[in-house]
């Protein structure tokens, strides 16, 4: 059997080393693969002190600084991490600041060892520059560090978009959508959304429209909110109709469990985004589905399957990405239950067929072996 290394950037070793997983998408297909007797290794950032240390520190203070590029080598250039992935047969990196930071090793080891990379990409191709001038630059390393990773898997369309127009070699450039565990995250009975009251927001990065969302709760107040967030501008808030959990995944604050009777306790899940070709939101929007709630979500660029999910059937998508707009919207589909309980049917049996995390795990295993 194959020796598979994970590269993660932190978060899941603990949990599978104390049995804590609760919801497994966030692990892409590791489950499984230890399942299917592959030996599995996991490698997470972590602070270092080693003689290389000062020398990998300025290296990732210049990239993310002036290249815009999420290096973190001196979180991960160690003795015992080297010797993981000079034993690996396959290579699985979760985000492009693990190849970022894996870098200095792909380049020495795919010239010595028959090693494969995967990668998955989150955001590599949607960076914001500090400095303009150098987006060449900048270009230049993503297309130099790609040549180092044999797949390239994409969780939306939009991003995927844009990398084949950087990239002369498209054809290691894959669409490989975001799964969600939808044993999990499923209820044992169709969830009843006229008993239902609460309209809930989950998120924390940065394509979060936070000021768009208080500008939409302000604007209907005898609505309830329910806010899972950690950033600033929304745990500051003082609106009266908004109740803020203060969490994020990975956290012990807010449990899978309890996200997902958050989930189920609220009649519809709303997601404002900043433009971005990122699939921002998709994670949130596909376990709110799998629980049954209805989603309504800003269609951004990086929306990530426009093709497969058609608007006020599956999903309900914001064209017009004002608080007045928004405001309407929600007041138009909270009170029509009719059309929410057919979206909510419609969604989550589109979720079963093409989101699971089943079906993940199998295309995942077409590139193992």
């Amino acid at each position: 059997m194959k020796n598979i290394t994970y590269i993660f950037k932190s978060g899941r070793k603990i949990k599978i080393e104390e049995s804590t997983v609760e919801a497994k998408e966030f692990y892409y297909g590791l489950q499984f693969l230890d399942s299917l007797k592959y030996s599995i290794q996991i490698i997470e950032f972590e602070d270092n002190r080693n003689i290389l240390t000062p020398l990998f520190f300025l290296l990732d203070r210049f990239m993310n600084k002036i290249i815009n590029l999420p290096f973190y080598t001196s979180k991960l250039m160690n003795i015992s991490n080297i010797k993981k992935i000079i034993k690996t047969d396959h290579l699985v990196l979760i985000s492009e600041s693990t190849l970022c930071s894996a870098l200095p090793l792909l380049f020495l080891l795919k010239k010595i060892c028959r090693i494969e990379v995967s990668l998955f990409v989150m955001g590599l191709y949607s960076k914001n520059l500090r400095f303009n001038k150098l987006e060449s630059v900048h270009n230049l390393f993503i297309r130099m560090m790609v040549l180092f990773v044999d797949n390239v898997f994409f969780l939306g369309e939009g991003e995927l978009r844009k990398a084949k127009e950087l990239h002369g070699n498209k054809r290691k450039l894959q669409h490989f959508p975001f799964p969600v565990d939808a044993k999990f995250w499923g209820l044992e009975k169709e969830v009843n959304l006229s008993l239902n009251n609460q309209i809930l927001f989950v998120g924390n990065d940065g394509n979060r429209d936070q000021d768009l969302l208080l500008k939409i709760a302000e604007l209907l107040p005898d609505f309830e909110f329910t806010v899972v967030s950690k950033l600033p501008v929304l745990t500051n808030s003082s609106l009266e109709n908004v109740r803020i959990v203060n969490g994020e995944w990975g956290s012990s604050s807010v449990t899978d469990q309890e996200l997902k009777k958050l989930y189920s306790n609220s009649r519809i899940t709303i997601l404002p985004l900043k433009e971005t070709s990122q699939p921002s939101g998709q994670s949130v929007a596909l376990q709110s589905m799998a629980v049954g709630i209805p989603v309504l979500i800003s269609y951004t660029e990086g929306f990530w399957d426009k093709q497969t999910f058609k608007n006020n059937e599956h999903i309900f998508l914001i064209k017009e990405n004002t608080p007045e707009y928004w405001a309407n919207k929600i007041g138009e589909t909270y009170h029509n239950l009719d059309l929410l309980n057919s979206v909510s049917r419609n969604s989550l049996k589109l979720v079963h067929q093409k989101f699971d995390l089943v079906k993940f795990n199998e295309k995942l295993l077409s590139y193992i072996k």
